[in-house]
């Protein structure tokens, strides 16, 4: 048996070298097996002994951080996955040498083919330049090669901001079918290596699903990331404002018409709702798919606003007019609605008792009976006379 040199930690070789020079066997505190040799490991050779059984890969993925941009629906990932297959033709017996696990740089040994598929930037995002790869006495083969990349995330808007989004993660093999390499997962989800992955969003679960590429016959990893808006911040700077504007809008009538400020109050609503506007619609992505209730609230809000400050104007004009100008009689008949003139003849008091009862009831009839006649006296006006001549 020959042994592969790496820096100062040799692996074993199974006929993959043309000649050995000597073998050399020390024993101290870190031991060490040391051999020189003249051969060549071609490592786009896969690591197995009977080449027509595909080479099956685990893999795992640990995430450390992550953000949501969801102007450009964008899903930015931090962490590092986990690779392990095993190596045919890198094995040894380790009570002849007594070598637990040998560490080597990646660019050494075979590595699966690996891309991103969903990825926004560069899709070979999984360098092998400065990871390292473990491998033990079975031929266990362990790579941990970091991830930090972009990745498309389709953003759902329509419940903003108390949303839902899943991103997917899509690793598949680049260049080799499922006859050459085969994906596997031993986990059912990712694993999260710290306690607060983001600020804004909260992490509620993952799932992992192995399948084929029908195009190629190429396998692949779906990887399917579960978040939660946290919507404590946009509750109390968009919620909150926008609720209270609403409310404020209703009491554009109650204001006297004599004080001549309803046409500024109901300006001031209709511009703070357009200025609402801008910053939520800046924070969701362009999308025709979907709509956000949020925005279409605001824009009905900001027509109300509008046709209000209309009304009103309209109110202050009929106010200051000091003719009377006959009406249309569907006016009339309109105003006869029983509700309408119930609101009508409603009249507040500042006591009522039954010693001052009979006051009230006297001035309530006089000004019915003054109402009657000055609706007369316009009927009269307004009704076309007849030419007896």
């Amino acid at each position: 048996m020959a042994l592969l040199h790496s820096s100062d930690i040799w692996l074993p070789d199974h006929g993959l070298y043309n000649s050995m020079d000597s073998v050399e066997l020390s024993h101290n505190s870190d031991t060490k097996i040391r051999v020189m040799n003249t051969g060549s490991y071609n490592t786009h050779a896969r690591p197995v002994t009977n080449l027509s059984s595909p080479v099956v890969v685990d893999v795992t993925m640990f995430l450390m951080s992550f953000e949501i941009a969801e102007e450009n629906q964008e899903f930015l990932t931090s962490g590092w996955l986990s690779f392990q297959w095993k190596n045919e033709l890198l094995t040894w017996n380790e009570s002849e040498y007594p070598v637990s696990k040998l560490v080597v740089s990646s660019s050494m040994v075979w590595l699966p083919s690996v891309i991103v598929v969903n990825s926004n930037n560069d899709r070979n995002v999984i360098k092998n330049s400065i990871s390292s790869v473990q491998i033990f006495p079975d031929g266990t083969t362990r790579w941990w090669p970091d991830v930090t990349t972009t990745t498309f995330c389709p953003i759902s808007v329509n419940k903003y901001p108390f949303d839902k989004q899943e991103c997917p993660f899509i690793i598949a093999s680049w260049f080799r079918s499922t006859d050459e390499q085969l994906f596997a997962s031993s986990g059912n989800e990712i694993k999260v290596v710290t306690d607060e992955l983001n600020t804004e969003w909260e992490y509620l679960g993952s799932s992992i699903k192995v399948d084929y590429v029908k195009q190629g016959g190429l396998s692949r990893i779906k990887i399917k990331v579960e978040v939660k808006r946290r919507p404590f911040y946009q509750i109390v700077h968009t919620l909150i404002p926008i609720i209270l504007l609403s409310y404020m809008n209703c009491f554009i009538f109650i204001i006297p018409i004599k004080s001549g400020e309803n046409t500024s109050f109901g300006v001031a609503i209709f511009l703070a709702f357009a200025i609402f506007i801008g910053p939520v619609k800046e924070s969701l992505p362009v999308t025709s798919t979907e709509t956000c209730l949020l925005t279409v609230f605001l824009i009905v809000q900001f027509c109300f606003g509008g046709l209000e400050t209309c009304v009103s104007n309209i109110t202050l004009r009929l106010a200051s007019r000091t003719t009377i100008v006959s009406v249309n009689s569907w006016w009339i008949k309109l105003e006869q609605i029983p509700f309408l003139r119930k609101q009508r003849d409603r009249k507040v008091y500042p006591e009522l008792s039954p010693s001052n009862m009979d006051i009230v009831v006297e001035e309530y009839s006089k000004t019915n009976e003054e109402r009657e006649a000055k609706n007369q006296d316009i009927n009269t006006e307004t009704r076309p006379r007849a030419d007896f001549a």
